[in-house]
């Protein structure tokens, strides 16, 4: 799975500050809890872990087309930088989509646009950006750190051995920052830290 090594300073836990929120639980946790309410789960994610106190770069939703997913200076009130990882059941027609490598749910990140549309994050090896959900789209579909305060984020899922219908395999996809926005990258290391505001 996409994961992170212990840090060697800071917190050994993901981001997370909310007192409604317990520090200790992983983010693969966090995601659970959530998945169990119905409910998806907040999130901004970041360039450096939160406990570097200098200026850091966050995910936003911009660029020339004005939905790419780029990087810009964090900003607790934009809502360009609040995200929604949404975990939601398969759907029974799915079952032999090819494109849809959903089993028992699937990964997602969410954004909402001006106009209250959840529109989701979809990425090639030329672009990353929202655009019309697709449930359980291969493109779509992101494996965030499950450990550790950061890691990268790749277009796979694999939480565990009952839960990999989209192996993390060796030749891995995953998301890179670029001059302009962000973009899919084989064998990628680029480390991804992941702020949740409640589970």
């Amino acid at each position: 799975a996409a994961a992170a090594p212990a840090a060697e300073d800071g917190p050994p836990q993901s981001w997370a500050e909310s007192g409604e929120e317990d520090s200790s639980m992983s983010l693969l946790q966090r995601l659970a809890r959530a998945f169990a309410r119905g409910e998806p789960l907040d999130a901004v994610v970041g360039k450096s872990p939160p406990w570097v106190h200098e200026a850091n770069e966050c995910w936003a939703v911009g660029g020339k087309g004005g939905y790419d997913l780029d990087l810009a200076p964090c900003d607790p009130d934009s809502s360009k930088q609040m995200f929604k990882m949404i975990e939601a059941p398969c759907l029974p027609e799915w079952k032999d989509e090819p494109n849809r490598p959903c089993v028992d749910g699937y990964h997602t990140l969410g954004w909402q646009d001006p106009w209250n549309n959840t529109l989701c994050l979809e990425s090639t090896e030329h672009w990353a950006g929202f655009t019309q959900c697709r449930a359980g789209w291969l493109n779509q579909t992101w494996q965030f750190p499950i450990r550790g305060p950061g890691g990268r984020v790749c277009n796979c899922w694999c939480s565990g051995q009952s839960d990999c219908p989209l192996p993390c395999h060796p030749d891995l996809e995953c998301l890179v920052s670029g001059a302009n926005h962000l973009f899919l990258q084989h064998n990628s290391s680029e480390f991804w830290y992941v702020k949740t505001s409640r589970a």
